[in-house]
């Protein structure tokens, strides 16, 4: 209601009926929803051809956690602080509950949407089971660092997108960062005629408006 209220405001000033609009005083970012705001940012998913290449060239075990990423299109605090009790390789599922971000482990998702739960595509169903050995065993965490200093090995998003960096070089590839590969798993979800409502409940938005704008 907000964003087009504030066009008709401009409009009156520009007729010289107001002197200014009252709108430009609020800091709309503040009180208009995300899935609303107006965005100029257009996601740059990668091909099916593309996605292989470059998950081929990720070293293991660290092609695992990118695996998850793509075939899953969850955010990245929500790959970080996935755990194991809420993968259920059974029932082909897992529960989106908790974020990591900075290395700060949050008991629950920014918003309710994001409380979630994916049902597992062979790709991601793979990758769980193949990082099983690799991280099962030294805690409850799913996708780690195997690399890293800290005691719990967590990722963090600096360097998970130098590792996906890492695997463009010497590709005729664009580079983009990783998030795009939650773009990738999107894309390919309406490219395959699956419901955007559907999708948005995967993707953790609670209306398809987010998606039918950014994907559409």
């Amino acid at each position: 209601l907000l964003l087009p209220l504030r066009a008709v405001l401009d409009e009156a000033v520009e007729d010289r009926i107001l002197e200014v609009n009252p709108l430009k005083l609020i800091n709309l970012r503040k009180v208009v929803p995300i899935e609303r705001r107006e965005s100029t940012y257009e996601p740059q998913p990668y091909t099916q051809a593309e996605l292989r290449t470059l998950l081929g060239r990720v070293p293991i075990p660290e092609r695992w956690a990118f695996q998850l990423w793509a075939y899953t299109g969850v955010r990245t605090g929500e790959l970080i602080g996935l755990r194991w009790p809420r993968v259920d390789l059974e029932a082909g599922q897992i529960s989106i509950t908790e974020v990591t971000t900075e290395y700060e482990d949050k008991p629950r998702t920014k918003t309710k949407a994001g409380m979630r739960t994916i049902a597992l595509l062979p790709a991601a169903a793979e990758a769980l089971e193949a990082m099983r050995e690799h991280t099962l065993l030294g805690g409850d965490r799913v996708t780690i660092n195997p690399r890293g200093l800290r005691e719990d090995k967590a990722w963090d998003t600096n360097k998970l997108a130098a590792v996906w960096d890492r695997a463009h070089r010497g590709t005729a590839i664009p580079r983009r960062n990783p998030y795009q590969l939650r773009h990738t798993f999107a894309s390919q979800l309406l490219s395959q005629g699956e419901n955007p409502a559907f999708i948005a409940r995967l993707l953790g938005h609670k209306t398809t408006e987010m998606v039918t704008r950014i994907y559409g």
